[in-house]
């Protein structure tokens, strides 16, 4: 089986982009590469397994993908995005209906101050909570939609020895607990420790450190060495990657307001390549669950080193990450053109709407333009359980 190139996505943060409905693939690309231009947030469908691709009719653009929420949050049938519609900073939200295809605006009222790479977490369309960086004060903005309209929770800011905070993981808990995760550091270049605070009725808690040595470079600019974090039955999960012992690990903690941590190996011997900038691991792991198996899927490319092996490694774990398999090659990717191993990153794992799937599909972005300039960043789709396919541009 082969790759299937779908298109740029933006590739920022640790956005869950790719969905399964009544057996078509979906991928949403909420930006174009054109930086302050801004273009339409697209829905690309595929009825043939990924084969090949279309782009649905859209009304919604944002000013650039930096400002489109990562990820966007699925209630039932509809995906909630969080956008900028403009320069202005004015902030939308709409959704997507994959049961007629079609993006609708949601009228809102208020608007938030300055925000980037936001994140949002729901449950209810009408109670949505939306995490970003606090423009000039080097923190985190909580704030929430609720009436139809936007409104401040609190700030995360710096405190201690620490000087800059970025906003790593958001997830609101079967709890209603909505969990917060932050990379804390002392300055623009130096390592970082994960931090943690959560919401409960309304009230933000005070931040605090749960794991030193979470980053080894570069943390404030970073985002993310981790996958997004999943829920199984009253426990939460995610993976990084640990650049200082070189491994792969998983967080673990129950659901509720005073939660439990604990750290474990998923591959004790993982060896990336320093960057020149950004954290060592940025990008290069997830978890997933498909039916009663959990995945961690990673690569060994690392961002701006744009090296590695071009394999899509992983391994699985029967009861919930007490144990691990050996470490598997699912896929390696070759260039299009050149058909040579191309390094990748940001692997994705495909999310099922409405009934829960078993089997992983899972795609990647191709780390740099080749040789050609036909393949860029790009995202490439790779489906475990679909026929072989050749590698086609997006119709």
């Amino acid at each position: 089986m082969s790759d299937v190139f779908i298109g740029y996505d933006g590739g920022q943060f640790f956005r869950t982009y790719l969905y399964s409905y009544n057996g078509s693939l979906y991928c949403l690309i909420p930006d174009q590469d054109n930086f302050s231009t801004p273009t339409a947030i697209r829905m690309y469908m595929s009825t043939n397994g990924g084969a090949t691709w279309t782009a649905l009719s859209s009304t919604l653009s944002a000013q650039e993908s930096f400002n489109v929420s990562g990820p966007p949050v699925l209630i039932g049938t509809k995906l909630y995005i969080y956008y900028a519609v403009n320069a202005t900073s004015a902030n939308g939200l709409a959704y997507f209906d994959f049961t007629t295809n079609t993006f609708t605006s949601v009228t809102t009222t208020g608007n938030l101050s300055y925000f980037s790479l936001p994140c949002m977490a729901g449950a209810v369309a009408t109670q949505l909570y939306i995490a970003d960086a606090e423009h000039g004060l080097n923190g985190i903005q909580i704030s929430q939609y609720s009436s139809n309209a936007f409104s401040a929770i609190g700030q995360l800011n710096p405190a201690g020895s620490y000087v800059y905070y970025q906003l790593q993981i958001l997830i609101l808990g079967s709890s209603g607990v909505l969990h917060v995760f932050y990379a804390a550091a002392a300055t623009e270049t130096s390592s970082g420790d994960l931090g943690y605070a959560n919401v409960v009725s309304g009230s933000l808690s005070a931040g605090t450190i749960i794991y030193t040595g979470f980053l080894d470079q570069e943390a404030a600019f970073g985002g993310n060495s981790t996958g997004p974090a999943i829920q199984i039955g009253s426990n939460i999960y995610f993976s990084f990657y640990d650049a200082i012992n070189k491994q792969v690990k998983m967080v673990a903690f129950n659901d509720s307001a005073s939660p439990t941590f604990t750290v474990s190996v998923i591959d004790p011997s993982f060896t990336i390549t320093k960057a020149s900038f950004f954290p060592t691991g940025y990008w290069t792991n997830l978890l997933a669950s498909y039916g009663s198996t959990l995945y961690c899927f990673y690569v060994n490319t690392n961002y701006q080193q744009v090296s590695g092996d071009g394999n899509l490694y992983y391994r699985t774990s029967t009861n919930n990450g007490s144990t691990w398999s050996a470490r598997q090659t699912l896929t390696q990717h070759l260039d299009p053109i050149q058909g040579t191993p191309f390094a990748i990153w940001l692997p994705e794992a495909v999310q099922y709407v409405g009934t829960p799937g078993t089997v992983p599909k899972v795609s990647y972005l191709q780390a740099l333009a080749d040789s050609s300039s036909l393949y860029g960043q790009g995202r490439f789709f790779f489906g475990v359980a679909s026929e072989s396919a050749r590698n086609y541009v997006l119709s």
